[in-house]
């Protein structure tokens, strides 16, 4: 064959996997991995050799999920994300939709794989429920559909992965304490910020009579969504009082005033031009408060080291593999704008 012909050939195979991996939305793999490892952490199982091979294993969870969450969402993307529908039909919608049960055919095999070496009980309920909460969230029951069970599914990313590094333990004592306290601060975390998400997406919910909670929240009573910021921390004060987490984890109230700008700028950024940035900006927030809480919770170099290539995946992720644009000057010369102007309006009202 010609020179021209591999290059062409291998061109083609090389776009065609970015695109994949951008409606895949790969980069939120750095979620799943790093509270994996959380769990892994608190229960002492934390290594490299874990560590490596559950980097491939939640990617492609990802990709399965984000793939089903594409082709669910064909009609509503349409509308809200331009962009993401014209990468599925520069793939073609009949090859999503091959590539979708490929990858879930191959997830099957590697949950069964995982169950061989590692059987037990409570990872096997994990590795079932994390199949069934990423399928029902876009088909079936369309979870997402459902405001405030919406709402709770997209909390999953966080707390199902940590759930599961904790059930590698095989010891339901540990899934009750500290797996549900520890489950539960995830939880606040993510529904104090995975529904600024929604922001961007008003007008295509619209169309299928979808209207977010969180938006309903925010446009009700803006001024006070910040105080949420403060929310997870709550649990996770309970947690060190009771002797289940380290007190070191008490820093984690550092990040307060970073929960409260995200939340604040996002809620006065509805039916603006602004909601991409904010949204963007969450989800980098979201990614740092990740790593931190692996880094300050284990405090081992290599829990250290795992939070530092999370963070360092999702930032390369997010410029180089992503459906959208990353964050552009502009952008956060905008959120800075709105967040002078939250401020400035919380100044008047004091």
């Amino acid at each position: 064959m010609p020179s021209w012909w591999y290059a062409t050939t291998f061109g083609q195979m090389g776009r065609a996997v970015k695109i994949l991996l951008q409606i895949g939305s790969i980069r939120f793999t750095a979620y799943y991995w790093v509270t994996f490892l959380l769990g892994l952490g608190v229960v002492g199982e934390l290594s490299v050799r874990a560590a490596a091979l559950a980097f491939p294993f939640w990617a492609l969870y990802c990709v399965c999920t984000e793939l089903v969450n594409r082709i669910a969402d064909r009609r509503e993307d349409e509308v809200n994300r331009l962009e993401r529908t014209a990468l599925c039909l520069a793939l073609g919608w009949r090859r999503v939709g091959v590539l979708a049960v490929a990858g879930w055919s191959a997830l099957i095999v590697a949950d069964i794989a995982w169950l061989i070496r590692e059987p037990g009980t409570p990872l096997l309920f994990m590795l079932v429920y994390a199949a069934v909460i990423s399928l029902s969230y876009s088909w079936g029951p369309r979870l997402k559909q459902r405001p405030i069970l919406g709402q709770l599914t997209l909390t999953m990313p966080l707390v199902m992965p940590y759930l599961t590094g904790i059930a590698l333990s095989d010891d339901w004592r540990l899934m009750a304490a500290p797996g549900l306290p520890g489950a539960a601060m995830l939880m606040v975390l993510a529904l104090g910020l995975v529904g600024i998400k929604d922001i961007t997406d008003v007008e295509g919910d619209r169309l299928i009579g979808y209207r977010s909670l969180w938006v309903r929240l925010a446009e009700a009573n803006r001024r006070w969504m910040g105080l949420s910021a403060a929310a997870p921390l709550i649990p996770l004060t309970v947690l060190a009082l009771a002797g289940w987490l380290p007190a070191r984890t008490l820093t984690l109230w550092l990040l307060v005033p970073l929960s409260w700008a995200t939340i604040a700028v996002a809620a006065r950024a509805v039916g603006t031009p602004v909601t991409y940035a904010a949204r963007e900006v969450m989800h980098c927030h979201l990614a740092l408060c990740l790593a931190a809480t692996l880094a300050v919770t284990v405090f081992t170099p290599l829990a250290v080291t795992c939070a530092g290539l999370g963070l360092l995946f999702w930032l390369a992720a997010s410029r180089y593999a992503h459906w959208g644009p990353s964050l552009s000057r502009n952008d956060v010369a905008d959120w800075l704008r709105l967040l002078g102007g939250v401020r400035k309006s919380k100044t008047q009202e004091a």
